[in-house]
């Protein structure tokens, strides 16, 4: 998130960088967000597809908080940019697969 917010409370009112209302992140943020006192209201949410996008709309200063996967959260980290927190302290086991395979 931007160097300025703090706290989760901060990111009342503010512009969120989330994947797919479907997407695991989006899913996993949500309930982060429910636990720390957030409900759906209290924040708007840019659909922004893959962490470079979102990591992105957060430089450009469009989003408050985005979550990031890796490498872009401790670029982001280097940056100034702060860790509130993670989505695993909301969902410890959700299951998210890649499959990958050689084309021949």
């Amino acid at each position: 998130m931007k160097p300025q917010i703090r706290s989760f409370a901060e990111l009342k009112g503010k512009t969120l960088g989330l994947s797919l209302p479907v997407d695991t992140i989006s899913i996993s943020i949500h309930k982060l967000l429910a636990l720390k006192g957030l409900g759906e209201g209290d924040y708007s949410v840019k659909e922004l597809v893959g962490t470079p996008v979102r990591f992105e709309c957060l430089k450009r200063g469009e989003c408050d908080a985005v979550p990031l996967g890796q490498p872009e959260d401790f670029v982001a980290i280097g940056g100034g940019y702060r860790r509130l927190g993670v989505s695993t302290d909301a969902v410890a086991a959700f299951q998210f697969q890649v499959i990958a395979a050689r084309r021949t």
